[in-house]
């Protein structure tokens, strides 16, 4: 048995019935908007999680080719591999800070 008031005698809904068919509209529209938020918001995170993934290995790639670039050029000099590592450090300071500032992490 329905846990609806019954429809007065006339056979139109009553007042309560209205209200309660008005209610469960609200709240179906209430979880439909609220799935459909999260979803995109789900959706939005794992295309930035994969973006990020990229961003980061592009950089790391980028930083290795100039380490070994740069490394192959140093010939035992210990004043030339202070040198790439300070500006291979700079390169990767550099790469994170767009990073961070393009994904706010």
């Amino acid at each position: 048995m329905s846990e609806l008031p019954t429809l007065w005698d006339g056979g139109l809904p009553s007042r309560q019935v209205v209200r309660a068919a008005r209610a469960m509209e609200k709240a179906d529209e209430a979880v439909l908007s609220h799935f459909l938020t999260t979803e995109v918001a789900r959706q939005c995170e794992a295309i930035d999680n994969e973006v990020l993934g990229d961003v980061v290995k592009a950089s790391l790639v980028t930083e290795l080719e100039v380490y070994d670039w740069a490394m192959g050029r140093v010939g035992g000099s210990p004043v030339k591999a202070r040198l790439v590592a300070e500006k291979i450090a700079l390169l990767s300071n550099t790469n994170s800070s767009r990073i961070a500032r393009r994904f706010g992490r």
